[in-house]
C-alpha cells in the first residue's frame, strides 16, 4: 500500500513543450509589375500594313500622318512607322477592318 500512497501523493510534472511551429507557408514571389506602356517597345506598322488593317489607302494613311491625325515616326530611310496605339483612336477605330 505504500506504493499506492506514494503514487497518489506525487504529482507527475507534465512535460511542457513548445508547440511545433507550423512550417512557414511558401508564398509566391511577388509578380513583377508590367512596365509602363511608354517604356515598352511600342508595336509599329508600315504604311502598307496599317492600310491593310484599316479602310484607309496608303495615300490616306500618309495624309493623316502629315495632318497629325496619326502618330508615327520616320526611320532613317524616310519610311513611316505608325504606332499601334492609333488603332484605339476613335476616328481610326471605326475604320479598323
Amino acid at each position: 500500500m505504500a506504493k499506492k500512497n506514494q503514487k497518489k501523493g506525487t504529482v507527475k510534472a507534465k512535460k511542457v513543450t513548445a508547440k511545433a511551429k507550423a512550417p512557414a507557408k511558401k508564398t509566391a514571389a511577388p509578380k513583377k509589375k508590367a512596365a509602363p506602356k511608354a517604356a515598352k517597345a511600342a508595336k509599329t506598322f508600315s504604311v502598307a500594313a496599317f492600310a491593310d488593317l484599316t479602310y484607309l489607302t496608303e495615300n490616306g494613311v500618309k495624309q493623316w500622318l502629315q495632318q497629325g491625325l496619326l502618330k508615327g515616326q520616320q526611320d532613317a530611310k524616310g519610311d513611316w512607322q505608325i504606332d499601334a496605339s492609333n488603332l484605339e483612336v476613335p476616328n481610326v477605330k471605326r475604320l479598323v477592318r
